[in-house]
């Protein structure tokens, strides 16, 4: 085996196994794929108030961000129409915002939660 391929193998199994990202391979994204979707975004700035919603909540009240986005379907574009994320929040102020965007966005149809939270779940079950 070459030199290079045992070292890819090596940084894969650091990535895959070891839980390291080491920032030398790749990201989720390509840059090009990022300027690409800014240009498009002037072109979707219209809420289709026919089209299906979901909700994705990435809820964590510690260490990493609260984050909410929002999306639609839309000839053929899966297009975000919100997207934040909250520092440290708490847990009531979290349930008024989901609360609040659910009615602010027409036809939400799913709204997925990390199942780490399950008491996140039953209040928001409650509060939509």
């Amino acid at each position: 085996m070459r030199t290079r391929d045992r070292q890819v193998k090596e940084v894969s199994r650091l990535v895959e196994y070891d839980l390291q990202y080491l920032g030398l391979i790749g990201n989720t994204f390509h840059t090009a794929v990022i300027e690409r979707a800014i240009v498009w975004s002037d072109k979707y700035k219209i809420t289709n108030t026919y089209t299906q919603k979901a909700m994705g909540i990435d809820p964590d009240f510690g260490s990493s961000p609260f984050g909410i986005v929002i999306v639609q379907f839309s000839d053929g574009v899966i297009e975000v129409l919100y997207s934040d994320e909250f520092e440290r929040p708490r847990y009531e102020e979290m349930i008024n915002k989901v609360a609040d965007l659910y009615n602010s966005f027409t036809n939400i149809k799913n709204i997925c939660v990390d199942a780490s939270s399950p008491e996140l779940i039953s209040s928001l079950k409650r509060e939509v």
